[in-house]
């Protein structure tokens, strides 16, 4: 290699370095950590995932890197402080990292414990958040936050993001968490792609105090920017509540999932292998409306496959209750189920949703599924595959082939016996 080659080759070897985000670990223990200003090495870790997640964002780190946050889930559970968890002011957007990962342990989880204090706020962040084997137990929702999100708040900034990119929740699981407005467990206000995957939600409630309209029971997803879908993949979501008393109206005992206003998109929830059972719209008093047991799904396309709806209460769509406006909810998957739900398995109100009417059964009132005035059609069954005819053209190969096999032995044989009889003349 020349020397002026090399030249060329370092300083763009030094481009790429410092192009590169810059990727930092932050580990946690709560039972030898130190919450002070230079924990966050294996020898010297810090307490509390809320000390580490403010370092994150702390001037120790240069804006746009990628912050790993390790979480020794052995050392659970984690008794976090209570009130906010890390609030973003809007004039320190710019410094915050790329990428914030909160990690514990996948088989084990690290357990989380509010204690019936106050869970995490995350608000105004720029960029992508990744919570991975935790777990919130018994944790309440903030006011600061309206009452909105009993484990979680999270609201991200409003940015123009890939369609690659997205905050993901994986191996997580929340119990025993409570928020007087929304989200008994989690409430998302999101402009990015949201990705759940083996995520589930048991015993969470929304207390509706205080308030007209309560929704998800287990959680709350509102994406504000168009074009933005929600991946479920592998959970399930289990006796969660919302409660109401007078002239209430509650929506999404497991689920309430919809398009921010004045968001003309064609988003849609992809779900595969979720079972929503036990969820319940409570409420106490005459003139009530609940909508969507299992799930409330507005301004949402959706496909299901492998989906089980089995034993929600609503007045209103016991297992779906769907309106979006000229948009479909495919529910033709084999493997879907929507059974002994009170206030229909399905109930539309705006769009079209396409089912089996063969997969409801023994839901409540008498038909399984309703509209006003939306659409229900049946799945559209593929033709039967006709066989094709067998093709005659083998039989007209192999046969040319025998015969010209046939000729060329006649051939043969007839110039064996021509040559044998030259062979006897040259010798007379």
């Amino acid at each position: 290699m020349t020397l002026s080659n090399f030249l060329t080759f370092s300083f763009i070897l030094f481009g790429l370095l410092c192009i590169a985000r810059a990727q930092y670990v932050i580990h946690v223990d709560a039972l030898i950590g130190i919450d002070i200003q230079t924990c966050g090495n294996v020898s010297y870790p810090c307490h509390t995932i809320r000390y580490a997640v403010d370092l994150a964002f702390g001037a120790n780190y240069p804006a746009g890197s990628d912050i790993n946050i390790q979480i020794n889930a052995t050392a659970g559970p984690y008794a976090e402080p209570p009130n906010t968890f890390v609030t973003i002011p809007p004039a320190a957007i710019l410094q915050t990292p790329a990428l914030i990962n909160i990690t514990g342990d996948d088989l084990h989880k690290a357990v989380i414990d509010c204690k019936g204090e106050e869970g995490w706020t995350i608000k105004g962040f720029s960029g992508l958040m990744t919570f991975r084997g935790l777990e919130f137990r018994n944790c309440t929702s903030n006011a600061a936050n309206d009452g909105n999100g009993g484990c979680v708040f999270f609201q991200d900034t409003q940015l123009t993001r890939p369609d690659s990119d997205a905050h993901r929740f994986e191996h997580v699981q929340f119990d025993h968490c409570v928020a007087t407005a929304n989200g008994g467990a989690v409430y998302i206000s999101s402009s990015t792609r949201i990705d759940l995957v083996d995520v589930s939600f048991t015993n969470n409630e929304v207390l509706g105090t205080g308030v007209d309209l309560a929704s998800g029971g287990a959680a709350y997803i509102e994406i504000t920017a168009a074009d933005k879908p929600i991946f479920y993949e592998r959970g399930y979501v289990r006796n969660n509540f919302v409660h109401g008393s007078g002239n209430m109206q509650l929506f999404g005992a497991g689920l309430y999932i919809r398009a921010g206003v004045n968001i003309q998109n064609v988003s849609t929830l992809e779900m595969l292998s979720v079972e929503f059972t036990g969820n319940e719209l409570d409420i106490a008093g005459t003139n009530d409306s609940t909508f969507g047991g299992g799930m409330y799904l507005a301004d949402f396309g959706g496909e299901f496959i492998d989906v089980t709806m089995d034993g929600n209460v609503a007045e209103y769509g016991g297992g779906i209750f769907f309106s979006a406006h000229n948009q479909f909810l495919d529910l033709c998957s084999e493997t879907i189920s929507i059974v002994n739900n009170k206030g229909w398995g399905l109930y539309v109100i705006l769009g079209e949703a396409r089912t089996w009417e063969e997969k409801m059964t023994g839901n409540l009132p008498d038909a399984n599924r309703a509209t006003y005035p939306g659409v229900i059609s049946e799945c559209r069954v593929p033709p039967p595959i006709t066989p094709e005819k067998k093709s005659n053209k083998t039989g007209i190969i192999v046969a040319i082939f025998v015969v010209l096999l046939a000729v060329a032995i006649g051939v043969a044989i007839s110039g064996y016996y021509f040559y044998k009889k030259r062979v006897a003349y040259r010798t007379v």
